[in-house]
């Protein structure tokens, strides 16, 4: 017969607690019929042993209560001295706040506390404990590469600092030689270096400011960027020997006899002021050309002055030709370094007409200057008008060429006519200080009765070129040497 047998292990806690029927369905169940029970085999059922984890169970289950007990014995006693400590504090405190407030003290403090101490006997200072913390040699290392390294920036700023004062330095010091020197300058450092207030009414009034350089030094900038070109003349003759006025468009004809031009001139100081120098040199220059090429525009064009496709300006005079142009000045000049030329000879005729146009332009500013310092005359007079206008520049020098030829002329045409000539002089007003008028020649013959020639001005258009007066008898205006030659055989017969 077989009997099942539960694996399920046996709670002996909740096996007591079972009812008794279910105890023996249970009995039943595990061991069968109880008339199958055998004595012996309950009493080794019993003498087993138990196993590793009932031992385990019954040991912790031996110890639990006792250790608890403990447990509860340690939390009491620690909650108590919580409580005595607490209790004490609060006296302590009550005690301490009797000494100011002694209803407030007194009636917080515990009994036994207020019987043993009078209030108000107690005092408390604050002591401050220190905080453990990592030595102050720890952060040694750090800071002294911080220090290292700020002071290699303080170092390398001071030298920056001190080269810039002396940048400065030497760039105040540039400044205050150009005013020391006379030169103009407003405190945005602005200079006025043309020739506006000396009486030019060009276009472009030479301003410019003052920058600083790298190293320091002042360095002027002009407003208006220009070329570095100055005014250049050139003197041709006819290699043909003909005296014709009528220009010849073979080049060939042609042969250069003189070249020059004002050359600019290096003045002692720093060279901030050679700068203001060579600017109001360029300047001067261009104004010089740009008046040239009005006057020839304006007055000039019908006496054989023309400007060509370049802007150079070519004079047909009689037996040559005169070319004014503008040359770059850092360009050396095939033509100017010929061994027979040399452009600051006196007896060079291209330097009488080049720096006769420069006095000329310096005359026009001076001129100019005394008309806006007198008084202003009526907007419809006739002085009024000429006040405004340019005056003549290239018209003067070409007129006095041109009369030096036409004297010359007329005496060799009295040399051939055999007249024998007593004196000759030169007529002329004077304009200015430095300069006279119209040259006007007055040739006086040897015949009775006395016979005198005046050769008129060109630059004076109302003018004739001659004028022949007998003394006595009567007086001619004569336009050319054919008509003047047939007066004077009239007149001398």
């Amino acid at each position: 017969m077989s009997v099942p047998v539960s694996v399920e292990p046996t709670n002996a806690a909740k096996a007591r607690d079972v009812p008794l029927d279910q105890l023996i369905a249970r009995i039943t169940q595990e061991r069968g019929s109880f008339a199958d029970l055998d004595e012996r085999q309950l009493e080794k059922d019993e003498e087993v042993e138990p196993t590793e984890d009932e031992s385990k169970s019954a040991t912790d289950a031996g110890n639990d209560e006792p250790t608890f007990y403990e447990k509860r014995a340690q939390l009491s006693g620690a909650v108590g001295a919580a409580l005595n400590e607490a209790a004490l504090n609060l006296d302590l405190v009550s005690l301490l706040v009797s000494g100011t407030r002694l209803e407030a003290g007194v009636s917080t403090m515990s009994p036994a506390l207020r019987a043993q101490i009078a209030p108000g006997s107690l005092n408390a200072a604050a002591v401050q404990t220190p905080v453990p913390g990592l030595p102050n040699s720890a952060g040694y290392g750090w800071k002294i590469m911080a220090y290292d390294q700020a002071s290699v920036y303080l170092e390398a700023a001071s030298k920056r600092l001190r080269g810039e004062v002396e940048l400065e330095q030497q760039f105040w010091t540039d400044m205050l030689t150009t005013v020391k020197s006379g030169e103009v300058v407003n405190r945005n450092l602005q200079i006025r270096y043309g020739f506006r207030d000396a009486g030019s009414v060009y276009h472009d009034k030479g301003d410019g400011r003052f920058v600083r350089q790298h190293e320091g030094h002042a360095k002027l900038v002009p407003n208006t960027e220009r070329l570095s070109r100055r005014v250049a003349v050139s003197v041709f003759a006819n290699n043909t020997g003909s005296t014709s006025a009528i220009e010849s468009e073979d080049e060939e004809e042609f042969r250069l006899v003189g070249r020059a031009c004002v050359e600019h001139s290096d003045i002692l100081g720093p060279d901030v002021l050679q700068s203001v120098s060579f600017e109001r040199y360029k300047l001067f220059e261009e104004e010089l050309m740009h008046n040239l090429i009005q006057e020839t525009r304006n007055t000039l064009a019908a006496k054989q002055v023309r400007i060509t496709d370049t802007g150079k300006l070519v004079c047909t005079i009689f037996g040559g030709k005169i070319e004014i142009e503008m040359e770059d000045i850092n360009t050396t000049n095939s033509m100017a370094n010929m061994s027979n030329l040399n452009t600051r000879d006196p007896k060079n005729p291209a330097f009488s007409v080049c720096y006769a146009l420069h006095f000329l332009q310096l005359e026009a500013y001076e001129r100019r200057l005394h008309q806006w310092q007198s008084e202003p005359k009526p907007l419809n007079s006739a002085e009024k008008r000429a006040s405004q206008e340019m005056p003549p520049l290239l018209g003067p020098v070409l007129a006095r060429i041109q009369c030096a030829s036409l004297l010359s002329r007329t005496l060799k045409l009295l040399e051939i006519m055999k007249l024998e000539v007593v004196s000759t002089e030169n007529i002329s007003e004077s304009n200015s200080e430095y300069l006279c008028g119209p040259i006007r020649n007055r040739i006086i013959l040897n015949c009775d009765p006395q016979i005198s020639i005046t050769l008129g001005s060109t630059i004076d258009s109302g003018v004739a070129e001659f004028k022949a007066e007998k003394k006595g008898v009567s007086t001619a205006a004569i336009n050319d040497l054919v008509e003047l030659e047939a007066w004077l055989r009239w007149a001398s017969s």
